[in-house]
């Protein structure tokens, strides 16, 4: 995708499972990465951890997503667990989740993150060796991935700050957006001498 934009090298942000792959572009293509925001982010191995083999066989997944993970009432009791306070989500924030997985390609997607890897496994990430400036931002009561991943996580990076939202659980964008957008620009703008890569 940076090859297509024409991007050599870039400021990449990632939440939940978005934040392991982060990690692990970081890791396999440095050169490529100048910074990290990991928000309330899974291990990098999470992905080939949390896969089953019946997830191969498309037409009972596409089966099961489409009659159970694929409704209102899925959504919203996935979303009242990601919240600190359940009250937030609102019959609009259930629609507002659900509508984009109703688009072309999303049992495919379903699949492809459920699914058995082939091949062998790949290497472990060695977090210490992920030298980019990374801000670790968590919500202190996400019931996902504890906060004491992500205590771990920033210390663990060498080159990374933590900043944990209180009263908030595994969506800070969601529950703090003003306080993440803040966070997120003073982060960046403390790097702005050194430019990220541009189309």
């Amino acid at each position: 995708l940076l090859d297509h934009l024409g991007i050599e090298r870039a400021d990449v942000a990632g939440h939940s499972y978005g934040g392991g792959l982060a990690l692990l572009l970081a890791a396999r293509h440095p050169e490529r990465v100048r910074a990290l925001v990991l928000v309330d982010t899974t291990r990098p191995e999470y992905g080939r951890a949390r896969r089953s083999r019946l997830a191969s066989f498309r037409p009972l997944t596409s089966l099961f997503a489409r009659t159970f993970l694929l409704r209102p009432g899925t959504v919203r009791r996935a979303l009242e667990r990601s919240v600190a306070d359940p009250a937030r989500v609102t019959d609009e924030l259930v629609r507002l989740y659900l509508e984009p997985l109703g688009v072309e390609g999303a049992i495919d997607a379903y699949v492809g993150l459920t699914a058995p890897v082939p091949g062998p496994a790949p290497e472990p990430v060695d977090l210490a060796a992920i030298g980019q400036p990374a801000l670790v931002v968590w919500g202190e009561e996400d019931r996902l991935i504890a906060v004491r991943w992500g205590r771990e996580l920033a210390r663990t990076l060498p080159q990374a700050e933590l900043v944990v939202f209180p009263e908030t659980g595994h969506l800070p964008p969601e529950e703090r957006p003003a306080e993440l957008a803040a966070a997120i620009e003073s982060f960046l703008s403390r790097l702005a001498d050194e430019p990220a890569g541009s189309p």
